[in-house]
């Protein structure tokens, strides 16, 4: 029986994972680099340490990370602070119907644990959640299942009464590595057919998630 909702932030929650995208094109650019459609359809949903070794398989040893991701912070809080924190289809409705069931809810993100904090409570859904765990909260970031083990821990649910809701590749690895009932809500990156096997069902959209619930039998 699904008790817990356990849920990734970029992609998911917020259209946020395309921000992050054209920053890191346009910080790249500034810096002289031009980054590889291959590099940055490998990035969502991955940790912090991950993302930083992959930059520089491609780009080599002397790449400046620490400057880059400073201004692609810098770059994407910018545009928030002019354009508006953007919600994904269906949010809010979803987590109030989820909080009126009776389902404990959680965030299980790859980003900063404070930077979720800050982009919740921005969004006004903070209040929505009884956990947070953030990338820099456990040993391994996804597509480990450090992340959603400790989400459903920290719901004192097992990872097997928590349904995970993912965008990426990598978080869907994440979640079902942990034993979640994983549904993925594709954003940028359509599943592929061992990412779809993974997964207890794909929908479009997060206002599918309440007829998946109420149709899920474990069986």
């Amino acid at each position: 029986m699904i008790k817990g909702i356990l849920f990734d932030m970029d992609g998911v929650l917020f259209d946020t994972e395309r921000l992050a995208l054209q920053a890191d094109d346009a910080v790249a650019a500034e810096m002289g680099y031009t980054l590889s459609d291959t590099l940055k359809n490998s990035l969502m949903g991955l940790g912090e340490a991950e993302v930083r070794r992959l930059f520089y398989e491609e780009l080599g040893p002397d790449f400046d990370y620490d400057t880059f991701l400073r201004r692609v912070l810098e770059t994407i809080m910018n545009w928030i602070e002019t354009r508006g924190l953007p919600k994904k289809p269906g949010v809010d409705a979803l987590l109030a119907w989820a909080r009126a069931q009776g389902y404990q809810l959680a965030v299980a993100s790859s980003t900063r644990a404070p930077m979720v904090h800050k982009l919740l409570a921005r969004a006004g859904i903070d209040g929505y959640f009884s956990a947070v765990v953030g990338g820099d909260m456990v040993p391994d970031a996804k597509p480990a299942p450090d992340i959603f083990l400790a989400a459903a821990k920290a719901l004192n649910l097992a990872p097997g009464q928590c349904l995970a809701v993912e965008d990426s590749h990598h978080g869907v690895c994440s979640a079902a590595a942990a034993g979640c009932v994983t549904v993925m809500v594709p954003d940028i990156l359509a599943p592929t057919p061992e990412i779809e096997s993974m997964c207890a069902a794909v929908h479009a959209s997060l206002e599918d998630i309440p007829a998946f619930l109420a149709d899920y039998s474990g069986d």
